[in-house]
């Protein structure tokens, strides 16, 4: 009797392992589809390349007391040389972000000579979460 008690205790460890292994497989299986999925940034939908005309803003003046235009030139040149993030205030009153094109981060460097300044900068514009935003590819003075 005892031999029988030993094979079904043996029997149902050996189905208990059996069912963890096949557990943990499942589990391996699941963490890396939703890894894989995961590591997939969503493909951006194609930007468009458009020119706007407007002042070049330092954001954290304007944003902390709407500071711009001439009288504000040489504050919003220091700030964003200091790295405050540039704006642009286009002709129709609206604010975009600006941002630096990593395959072309110089347009982006040289627009900060002209804070305060209107210009007219082309580059591609994206939306994200409400905030639109100019990738700089160049800019040139109004005429």
């Amino acid at each position: 009797m005892q031999d029988v008690i030993e094979k079904e205790n043996d029997l149902k460890a050996r189905i208990l392992g059996v069912g963890l292994v096949l557990g943990l497989v499942a589990c391996a299986a699941v963490a890396g589809a939703q890894t894989k999925s995961e590591d997939k940034a969503p493909v951006p939908p194609a930007a468009k390349e458009i020119s706007v005309v407007g002042e070049v803003l330092d954001m954290a003046c304007f944003m902390g007391h709407e500071a711009k235009g001439e009288k504000h030139a040489s504050c919003a040149k220091k700030c964003v040389a200091g790295g405050a993030p540039m704006g642009l205030l286009t002709t129709d009153g609206k604010v975009m972000l600006l941002v630096a094109d990593h395959s072309a981060e110089k347009a982006y460097e040289d627009l900060k000579a002209k804070a305060g300044e209107n210009v007219t900068v082309t580059g591609a514009m994206f939306e994200r979460g409400g905030l639109a935003a100019l990738q700089v590819k160049s800019s040139a003075a109004v005429k």
